[in-house]
């Protein structure tokens, strides 16, 4: 069985910085060109170390979430592709969907760049590919509450190691291993910004 999801009608938190004023004008001409009607912003948290504010930032979106219903988190530098589509099926043994990604661990020595063990896998399953150890964080429906919460607390816990990885997003490619996350076979969301552009724009499929 599948749940039908509008995207427009799913609560919806962008994370950005207060003081990043023209990317959050981006996101709100984005969001409202395609009718967001329940989304906000969560104040990105400041981190001499981008990459711990990062992390901190998306802890205390799921920490804030109760998980009565799905979550749409989004990183403020995204835009849609031309497979972008408000209406989406989702099986219902789903615990999240990546509606955007990353290639970089698609390449096993990249993957291991990362501290991963081993590169990207996808597997097909209907319309949609079960993933593991893929990596990004831009644009992520988070369906189940055993899910959000162990992604909250994956992240913690790689912030909190000091001799891993403190990317969110390796948190949460290495804990996909233990969930049901899919992802549609073309992004609907890649991140403009000079770092990422390039690893994001690329369909599975």
């Amino acid at each position: 069985m599948n749940m039908e999801v509008d995207l427009r009608k799913i609560k919806t938190v962008c994370i950005s910085m207060q003081k990043s004023t023209n990317r959050r004008d981006g996101i709100k001409r984005l969001l409202g060109g395609l009718g967001y009607e329940r989304w906000t912003f969560f104040d990105g948290i400041e981190s001499k170390d981008s990459v711990v504010g990062c992390a901190l930032s998306h802890i205390g979106v799921l920490t804030s979430h109760d998980f009565s219903e799905p979550l749409l988190v989004l990183e403020d530098d995204v835009q849609t592709t031309g497979a972008y589509s408000n209406d989406i099926s989702i099986p219902n043994d789903a615990d999240a969907l990546y509606l955007g990604y990353s290639w970089w661990a698609w390449d096993g020595e990249r993957a291991r760049q990362s501290l991963m063990p081993s590169a990207t896998s996808i597997s097909k399953q209907g319309d949609l590919y079960r993933i593991k150890r893929m990596t990004s964080a831009h644009a992520v429906l988070y369906l189940t509450k055993k899910y959000g919460e162990a992604a909250r607390d994956s992240m913690k816990s790689y912030l909190e190691n000091p001799s891993g990885n403190r990317h969110c997003d390796v948190a949460l490619a290495m804990l996909q291993e233990q969930y049901n996350v899919l992802a549609t076979p073309k992004h609907y969301f890649f991140q403009i910004c000079e770092r990422n552009t390039f690893w994001t724009y690329k369909s599975i499929a």
